[in-house]
């Protein structure tokens, strides 16, 4: 993952956010000429790894800032208009989100 470019608030949050080396291979399409990649999912023990760590490491940091979150009283606005806490799986979903929209920034170095 490059950082250089990053904002002074995207670094700190990113040095807030505990890395998990997920096993990683070429998924074979190619964006912007550089090979995009994906979790590992062969041979079978990339996939007890990956699994091993989203369950023990991924959920329950999703968990731990979606804790921080509310503790700190933020809040976001659901699709109906009012305010919602945070829990594990909206914090997954806000990662992926980003983590889309900034794919320029993942190498062949990513680490999530």
């Amino acid at each position: 993952f490059r950082v250089s470019s990053v904002d002074c608030v995207t670094r700190e949050l990113l040095d807030y956010v505990k890395t998990i080396d997920f096993k990683l291979d070429n998924g074979g399409k190619k964006l912007n000429g550089n090979r995009a990649l994906r979790l590992a999912y062969t041979p079978p023990k990339a996939i007890k790894t990956n699994l091993r760590r989203y369950i023990a490491d991924f959920v329950p940091e999703c968990s731990r800032i979606a804790t921080a979150l509310n503790r700190d009283k933020f809040a976001y606005t659901s699709i109906d208009g009012t305010q919602q806490a945070f829990t594990a799986i909206d914090v997954e979903m806000a990662i992926f989100t980003w983590c889309m929209r900034e794919r320029d920034r993942f190498d062949v170095a990513y680490r999530c």
